[in-house]
């Protein structure tokens, strides 16, 4: 092969690769440039002004293209079990928007070795070994095990749950909860000072509470101390 050929070949050789090497690195460049624009700069939490969100600091830096919305909010439920509802939105190219609201805790559930302090919903926002006292306590007939429920589950019991709602209630109408106690599910007690409101979780609540509502509403206007209210039977039972 004559030597000017085989140099002309060897050219082309390099020139193709020289070409090859300039389009990667431009496209390399490209994409590291497009993926930097990409990457979240800023992450927006609306509704957690006077408190921390833990798992927030995650998303800082990430590619929000590749984030699902779903993932993102069950990551944060997951780290913050008093989240009550949480949406997220991207703003493109690189800010992430999450709302966030929370579960207020309305009392504490004794349970063995414990205490789980509920939202109205019935969700655990946290456990402790101690009372918090300033909450109204429920006292449950059959003792829960501390261990088996985790912060973010529901306690999914109707009895505690109906006592939750009324408890929730009472103090809509300015009744202050000190303690309830669920004898078996057709006896829930609630301790207001010394007065006691009897309910029962086999009736309609909306309708228990709307009965109750009108009678402290009567009392008040009369002047009435009542001792115990038993909504329990058809026929309401008062003691003064």
């Amino acid at each position: 092969m004559p030597a000017g050929s085989w140099y002309r070949k060897f050219l082309r050789v390099v020139r193709a690769l020289v070409i090859f090497v300039v389009i990667f690195a431009l496209t390399f460049f490209a994409l590291s440039e497009i993926d930097n624009v990409f990457r979240i700069k800023t992450v927006k939490v609306l509704g957690a002004s006077k408190r921390t969100v833990f798992g927030i600091a995650d998303y800082s830096n990430k590619n929000i293209l590749f984030l699902k919305n779903s993932d993102i909010v069950s990551a944060i439920k997951t780290k913050n079990p008093d989240v009550d509802t949480i949406s997220v939105a991207k703003k493109y190219p690189s800010t992430l928007i999450i709302k966030i609201s929370f579960s207020k805790k309305l009392a504490e559930l004794r349970v063995a070795d414990g205490y789980f302090s509920l939202s109205k919903s019935g969700k655990i926002i946290s456990k402790e070994k101690n009372s918090n006292r300033l909450l109204p306590q429920i006292s449950y007939y059959q003792n829960l095990n501390y261990d088996e429920y985790e912060p973010g589950e529901i306690v999914d019991l109707n009895d505690i749950k109906s006592s939750l709602f009324f408890i929730d209630f009472l103090q809509s109408i300015g009744l202050k909860v000190d303690s309830l106690d669920i004898k078996d599910v057709d006896m829930l007690v609630c301790n207001i000072g010394t007065q006691k409101i009897i309910f029962t979780s086999q009736k309609d609540l909306d309708t228990q509470a709307y009965q109750i509502k009108e009678l402290i509403k009567t009392f008040k206007i009369e002047g009435k101390q009542f001792r115990s209210i038993d909504l329990r039977y058809d026929k309401i039972i008062v003691q003064f």
